[in-house]
């Protein structure tokens, strides 16, 4: 009971904030001193009620867990079937599966796929043969592909074609068994021996030997001095089965997992889901998104993006250079509006009963980093230093992140970071910024005292982002702080509805 008040009392209090925040962004006439000084009341406002509750429902917490299960366990009273109503039949027929789950591959050797089609109109009525066909879809290879709307419906249709149509071949396309990425596993393992000793040593991850012989070891995707990240493609379920404990033993290591997926975009309009080879629409400027290749932009100084200008997605300040995202539903994150700018974005995430703080900053070349160096300053002495993780375009060299060269601004900075007992976690991947006229080592990661053990790797990414700058990847093992994710909704961005 005391648990639900609790509820209730924070629901409303969720409530009375979102009244608050909707008020603070709507277009009344209040001054933005007045407005940036709600606004930062309203976060800290947030932070200390997050903090209040979590400490309040932690104390019932275990109670509450143990009332749950009792009246789940007794709310499963299954009923008990008679031999009758196992053997009976089912008198609705349902489709539980999706139309790309039934598709027909269809080709012939001297027609394209156009001529595939007209072939397949011409001879089949579906009308007759009371068949259910959702789509037909042109593909590579100079092959059609036909979307059924059933398993039944897929069987006659392959029947018809080799009937009515034994010129054509029709075949069930194969599916394509998901990839993982190991990360960092050493590199004394060579491939050819890494299933062995994957298996040896997680048993709990062995399904049946099917499945088992069903995994192949892609390709090596990245190489440091003592381990690399490996693709291997593996059997669903035992794609589950890894995914599900996190981490792989190998040897002397627990390395990390994660799915391997890759997202096609054209380097000719910049949209997604397409290729260059195959591209109709215009060429796009991945600069300021006009009609020209990137390296020839003469709008150096007008930063635009396609994509928003194709679907019409506008932003409130161009200008901005620094950006966090979070994708994780578990996590609860408060924005530090106070110390946040176009070029500054300060974060507070709480993950169980434990607060980071995430900081990402844009030095501008042009500026005194002196005046950057106070601003950062001043945000960090109210901050618990030893939970940061910063991210950094410093916009300066030091030999700290492997940069060939010092110059002043990355002496300046490099004092800063030691003054403020953080520490720097790049490694010798090779430049951050890459562009026509040069390359560069000016993007740093830093953390504070708490993370540097936690820190397991730091590597550049092989994905393109489509900027000069390269996608850096680093991770952290927490598992002594965080619960369980594996299985937490992410937000995910559908690239399919881009263009």
């Amino acid at each position: 009971m005391a648990a639900m008040e609790d509820d209730v009392f924070f629901d409303a209090l969720q409530k009375h904030c979102k009244i608050i925040e909707s008020a603070l962004m709507s277009k009344c006439n209040m001054n933005n001193e007045v407005r940036e000084d709600a606004r930062q009341a309203l976060g800290e406002l947030k932070a200390s009620i997050y903090k209040n509750f979590e400490s309040v429902k932690s104390a019932n917490f275990l109670e509450a867990c143990k009332q749950s299960l009792k009246e789940a366990i007794a709310s499963q009273v299954t009923p008990k079937r008679s031999y009758a109503n196992v053997v009976a039949p089912s008198g609705v027929t349902e489709n539980k599966g999706k139309s790309s789950d039934y598709c027909v591959v269809v080709d012939s050797e001297n027609c394209s796929s156009e001529d595939v089609k007209k072939i397949i109109k011409v001879k089949i009525n579906p009308a007759e043969s009371k068949l259910g066909v959702c789509d037909l879809k042109n593909i590579r290879g100079n092959k059609l592909l036909v979307k059924c709307f059933s398993e039944n419906d897929r069987h006659w249709l392959l029947t018809e074609i080799q009937e009515k149509s034994p010129e054509l071949k029709a075949s069930v396309p194969k599916r394509r068994n998901p990839a993982i990425i190991v990360k960092n596993v050493p590199n004394e393992v060579k491939n050819e021996d890494l299933l062995k000793v994957i298996t040896e040593q997680n048993s709990e991850i062995v399904v049946d030997d099917e499945s088992i012989r069903q995994c192949i070891v892609r390709f090596t995707l990245k190489t440091f001095q003592h381990t690399r990240h490996v693709v291997i493609e593996t059997h669903p379920t035992v794609r589950k089965s890894i995914l599900r404990q996190t981490r792989l033993k190998i040897i002397w290591s627990a390395c990390g997992v994660d799915d391997f997926l890759i997202i096609y975009r054209c380097f000719n309009c910049l949209g997604y889901n397409n290729r260059a080879n195959e591209c109709n629409n215009a060429l796009a400027c991945f600069h300021c998104s006009g009609e020209h290749k990137g390296q020839d932009c003469p709008n150096r100084d007008a930063a635009a993006c396609t994509n928003c200008i194709r679907f019409n997605h506008k932003t409130k300040n161009i200008h901005k250079k620094a950006a966090i995202i979070v994708r994780s539903r578990h996590l609860s994150t408060f924005i530090d509006y106070k110390n946040s700018d176009c070029n500054m974005v300060t974060l507070e995430v709480i993950a169980g009963s434990t607060a980071f703080t995430l900081f990402s900053y844009y030095f501008e070349p042009s500026k005194n980093i002196d005046s950057d160096l106070h601003q950062i300053s001043q945000v960090f002495s109210s901050k618990n230093l030893n939970r940061l993780v910063c991210s950094m375009d410093s916009n300066s060299k030091s030999e700290l992140w492997f940069s060939p060269y010092l110059d002043a601004r990355g002496n300046k900075l490099s004092e800063f970071i030691s003054a403020n007992n953080l520490f720097i976690i790049n490694e010798d991947c090779g430049p951050t910024f890459r562009a026509t006229q040069g390359t560069s080592y000016i993007d740093i990661t830093v953390v504070g005292s708490d993370l540097l053990e936690d820190n397991s790797s730091w590597c550049l990414s092989e994905n393109e982002s489509l900027s000069d700058h390269v996608m850096i990847e680093f991770e952290f093992c927490l598992s002594t702080v965080l619960r369980d994710t594996s299985s937490a909704p992410f937000v995910i961005f559908n690239t399919k509805k881009s263009n």
